[in-house]
């Protein structure tokens, strides 16, 4: 006999080094101390020099530059000092009064942190500086949670803003803070001149995604559901704009929202993706079973609608970015199921299931679905849509001795197995009845895989692939290509708008090629298809 730790001491080795999960290292950022910066400002000086900026002399920029970062470093160290004192600016003709401009800064009122960019080192995570150079000087400042913005994670929101100094009247100056995402902001006209704003969009990644890290652990994450399932939610990870678009990322498994660190911090290298997108990342225990993930999937995108909605958003198209199993859980939100999956899984209708209102709720939701009428694009990456064959038989029923389903689901399970009616057609007690890990799921022959993957793509949403092929794209036409753990021949599906094969392994996400192609889909979906190039992608390192 097989004692039972042997298979679960095998399992938790076997995910612990498979190429199955889609994270790489943590981030590491180091916060530096905010100069006090106790030597005044040569207020005459940097008025000579606004003026001469605003004739189109950009020679004095640089020191102007370091002049704003230096009134920034005075405020944020008021600010942490004496948060209740008038802001003052420290100059060699005396102290002057302040004032702020903070218009298009929508939550400026919840701004609880100004940390200039130099005081933030990324040590670790991030392969490149994604920077535009310009005036002003570049910031992160963190949006703390309140109730009037819940969909941001509590640990807050860290994102770009640009300071620009203005002294048109120099005895009355204002520091204004510009947000460099917006497109009104693409050029900072003065007098007669255009300036790009100086902004740093690593940064706030950066920042960001550190304290949002512990949320979600990669190993942890896949084994225990109801240590991590707190956390589950589709949550911001960018200032809000009413007018832009939103991109949601979904991660696969053994896996966590900073799977995209480098992903979108290289995506921001384009002007149109900063300036047309809003940025959204779901966090889940990716151990569940895949139709429980998806239905909540679906409930966070409704609520993240209402909420756009709610602030003002006319525009709800949303773009779907889905890595591996991210993309079978995603891709229910744009298919009709009608009463097809129900009738192959429970031997009645809905109204005659003998369980509580809110698990018929839950059990309607996950096998009976329509489309979610914003979605209108869906980009898929390395997607086992067929399944994959390292989810055998045996890595199952390991799966099934260590990660830990939800115990809501385990009792409902039970529930509908010893009723006194038969509830459950055979399909459904190996669906619902035993409750499968996504592991188990995710095996080619799985119920799972025979009950979702037949349901037709919906016409009205754009599709597309990109996967990856570890020995060369030269293979894919004789469909016997894999990228170590999704074959092309489960990642292929006709119908999609596009097609990218790149030379790589399952975590296609990473590589340039595929991020460039991100890019080129995001550009086409606002009719810019010239896609304009990358610009100021500094410090990269290797590929992955």
């Amino acid at each position: 006999m097989i004692p039972r730790a042997l298979p679960i001491l095998t399992l938790v080795l076997v995910l612990a080094t498979s190429q199955t999960g889609c994270s790489r290292k943590a981030i590491v950022v180091k916060e530096g101390r905010i100069a006090a910066f106790k030597n005044p400002i040569d207020l005459d000086l940097t008025h000579r020099q606004w003026e001469a900026i605003k004739k189109g002399d950009d020679s004095v920029l640089e020191s102007y530059n370091e002049t704003v970062e230096n009134v920034i470093s005075q405020i944020s160290y008021r600010l942490t000092k004496r948060p209740t004192a008038p802001i003052t600016l420290r100059t060699l003709r005396g102290e002057f009064p302040l004032s702020i401009d903070t218009e298009g800064i929508e939550t400026s009122s919840s701004v609880d942190r100004i940390i200039p960019v130099d005081a933030i080192r990324v040590k670790r995570g991030l392969r490149a500086e994604t920077r535009v150079d310009g005036i002003g000087a570049p910031l992160v400042v963190r949006q703390r949670w309140t109730p009037r913005d819940p969909m941001i994670a509590t640990t807050g929101l860290w994102y770009p803003v640009t300071a620009v100094l203005d002294l048109d009247s120099p005895l009355n100056p204002v520091i204004r803070f510009k947000d460099p995402t917006q497109v009104e902001n693409t050029l900072f006209t003065l007098g007669e001149t255009h300036f790009p704003l100086q902004a740093d969009y690593t940064a706030s990644i950066a920042r960001d995604l550190y304290d949002r890290q512990s949320q979600f652990v990669n190993l942890s994450g896949l084994i225990k559901y109801e240590k991590f399932s707190k956390h589950m939610g589709l949550f911001r990870i960018s200032a809000f704009d009413a007018s832009k678009i939103p991109v949601v990322f979904v991660h696969g498994l053994k896996s966590t929202p900073n799977t995209w660190n480098n992903t979108l911090n290289e995506m921001m290298a384009d002007p149109v993706v900063r300036e047309k997108y809003e940025f959204w990342t779901f966090g889940y225990p990716t151990g569940a079973p895949l139709p429980f993930l998806a239905a909540k999937l679906r409930t966070e995108m409704e609520k993240m609608t209402r909420y756009r909605r709610g602030r003002g958003a006319a525009n709800n198209r949303v773009t779907i970015l889905a890595h591996s199993m991210g993309g079978l859980i995603s891709k229910p939100l744009t298919q009709s199921s009608g009463y097809e999956l129900w009738d192959k899984v429970f031997s009645v209708p809905p109204h005659q299931l003998n369980v509580s209102e809110s698990d018929r709720k839950l059990l309607t939701k996950m096998f009976i679905f329509e489309p979610l009428p914003y979605i209108d694009r869906v980009v898929f990456m390395a997607v086992p849509h067929k399944g994959s064959p390292l989810s055998n038989q045996k890595t199952g029923y390991m799966a099934e001795l260590i990660i830990q389903a939800p115990n809501h689901l385990v009792t409902l399970g039970k529930n509908l197995l010893s009723a006194s009616t038969d509830q459950l057609t055979p399909v459904g007690k190996e669906v619902v009845g035993r409750v499968p890990t996504s592991v188990q799921q995710l095996n080619e022959n799985s119920a799972a895989i025979e009950l979702f993957s037949p349901l037709p793509l919906n016409p009205n949403v754009k599709y597309h692939s990109i996967m990856g092929n570890e020995k060369g794209p030269d293979r894919v036409a004789n469909f016997e290509s894999s990228d170590g753990v999704v074959e092309y021949v489960s990642a292929h599906i006709e119908g999609v708008e596009s097609e990218k094969v790149i030379h790589g392994k399952h975590g296609v996400h990473f590589y340039p090629e595929a991020i460039e192609e991100i890019v080129r889909i995001l550009n086409v979906n606002v009719g810019n298809p010239a896609n304009r190039p990358l610009v100021a992608l500094v410090a990269e390192e290797d590929n992955p």
